[in-house]
């Protein structure tokens, strides 16, 4: 998930020597609210063996960071879009409830927006958010967005909410309504009709899958993980196409 969108967007906008620190930076920061996240959890006399990864991968996301914002300060525009996202994030992950809804909502949103930042440092000057020639990589960032929420949904129904027909429901409502507006994009010509039939695959394994456990067994986590990256990197490339 942290990586899918960055890769998006760079090949949409092209890459340019932003585009690598932008990457390294993301990534860094990926690592260090990881280390964040597990110091929290982390009882208190256990804390002081995480400091040093949050503090490396905090040096890291400095080292990548600065000099990125000195090449491309237009970057500073998004922080209105991130800000919101990180702040609920670290509240949530404050409070112990990373594992909630909201705290998964954030995320993806944050991800997803990495689409049009990425895209955006194609151009010199790099465009601002709003951009009209942006509009293209915000849609690919909503789709690849729209399929990561929709796996949140998707996974309860097959781990912690294993057995609930809520959570079966609310992933088949999420995935009728992506498949309409994958629908519209087609139609209007914006993107490949290949990613329709892709939708279909991922409404029907969202049902399927879930019922099926049901008077088979469980599915382990690593067949989830492992079924999940293949369907990502099915919509990555369809997203791609001309």
């Amino acid at each position: 998930m942290a990586t899918v969108p960055l890769i998006l967007g760079a090949c949409e906008g092209g890459v340019r020597p932003p585009t690598t620190l932008l990457v390294l930076a993301w990534l860094a920061a990926f690592g260090c609210f990881h280390a964040f996240e597990v110091i929290m959890k982390a009882p208190a006399r256990r804390r002081a063996q995480v400091r040093p990864a949050l503090l490396t991968w905090a040096g890291l996301t400095a080292v990548f960071g600065a000099p990125l914002l000195v090449l491309a300060p237009s970057l500073l525009a998004w922080a209105p879009f991130f800000a919101p996202l990180a702040l609920i994030a670290l509240w949530e992950v404050w409070r112990g409830s990373e594992r909630a809804m909201l705290a998964r909502l954030t995320s993806v949103l944050a991800a997803a927006l990495m689409t049009p930042v990425a895209a955006s440092l194609g151009s010199a000057p790099p465009l601002g958010p709003l951009n009209p020639e942006l509009a293209r990589a915000w849609m690919l960032g909503g789709f690849i967005g729209a399929y990561f929420l929709g796996t949140v949904p998707f996974v309860r129904s097959l781990i912690r909410g294993r057995g609930e027909d809520r959570w079966i429901i609310a992933s088949g409502i999420w995935h009728a309504v992506s498949i309409a507006a994958s629908v519209v994009a087609v139609a209007r010509g914006l993107l490949h009709p290949a990613l329709v039939l892709l939708q279909l695959g991922l409404l029907a394994r969202a049902l399927w899958m879930p019922l099926r456990q049901r008077s088979h067994g469980p599915y382990t986590p690593l067949q989830i993980g492992l079924a999940e990256m293949a369907w990502c990197a099915a919509m990555t490339v369809v997203l791609l196409l001309p």
